[in-house]
């Protein structure tokens, strides 16, 4: 299919308003998708996930819907940050 060049086009717009566009043209549409893949708290977990899957994505992103005025982001993040420190051993058990 031909495609119209910037001046064919402006003329076909016009044609199209009156609804009397010449045979052989038409009108066609595409509209570029993104596609949620995953969550991370952070811009390098955004970047470690890449890094290990970006082989199965088309053009990655990061976007970051931030966490301003989200309580409940915010506590379930303080309270991971607040463990990653925290890990313990565990203890053995006394024997019987």
């Amino acid at each position: 299919m031909e495609e119209a060049d910037d001046e064919g086009h402006e003329e076909l717009e016009e044609l199209d308003k009156d609804g009397s566009v010449p045979s052989g043209w038409e009108r066609s549409y595409y509209r570029d998708r993104w596609e949620f893949v995953t969550a991370c708290f952070t811009e390098q977990g955004c970047k470690d996930y890449i890094a290990a899957n970006g082989h199965n994505l088309t053009e990655p992103r990061i976007y970051a819907y931030g966490s301003y005025r989200n309580n409940e982001f915010r506590a379930v993040r303080s309270a991971l940050t607040g463990m990653a420190g925290t890990s313990k051993r565990p203890t053995k058990s006394p024997t019987c």
